[in-house]
């Protein structure tokens, strides 16, 4: 599930799942908006006047949940769901993470404070990733090297 906060327009988003809606929302109250995908299951909250509604105090906190003042839509992803997108398994997207790090480029967020948090990755994240996917060769180089 991923949360977003948008201050300019004052909206709280949770996406329950990560497919998209496929019809209208249903308003279930005044200002709560409910999306479904095609089998009528819930992927989409929407809270208009969110800091109204809610008490924001732990969603700020939370590393997590993505605060976004710019008004412009944001895209997270967790490890798996880029690992996806891009076609490759987890194990390789965590291995290009850690190796782009040793050369000081590094991306995504992890809270350090919670054992195991997830590494939430930004869109311009995703894009670092995949530039430096296409100008490294994926595999065993140094094994390749070695029997050539």
């Amino acid at each position: 599930m991923k949360v977003r906060y948008y201050p300019t327009s004052d909206m709280l988003v949770f996406d329950v799942r990560a497919v998209p809606a496929t019809g209208g929302g249903e308003e279930v109250v005044e200002g709560v908006t409910f999306s479904y995908d095609e089998q009528d299951r819930l992927v989409l909250v929407e809270i208009d006047n969110a800091s109204t509604r809610v008490d924001l105090t732990d969603i700020r906190a939370d590393s997590t949940c993505i605060i976004d003042d710019s008004g412009d839509p944001v895209t997270t992803y967790s490890v798996s769901e880029l690992a996806q997108e891009l076609g490759i398994g987890s194990r390789a997207l965590q291995k290009t993470i850690k190796a782009m790090a040793v050369t000081g480029i590094y991306v995504g967020r992890k809270e350090d404070k919670i054992p195991n948090a997830p590494i939430i990755l930004s869109t311009a994240d995703a894009d670092q990733i995949r530039q430096w996917r296409a100008g490294h060769r994926p595999g065993r180089q140094s094994a390749m090297r070695s029997n050539d």
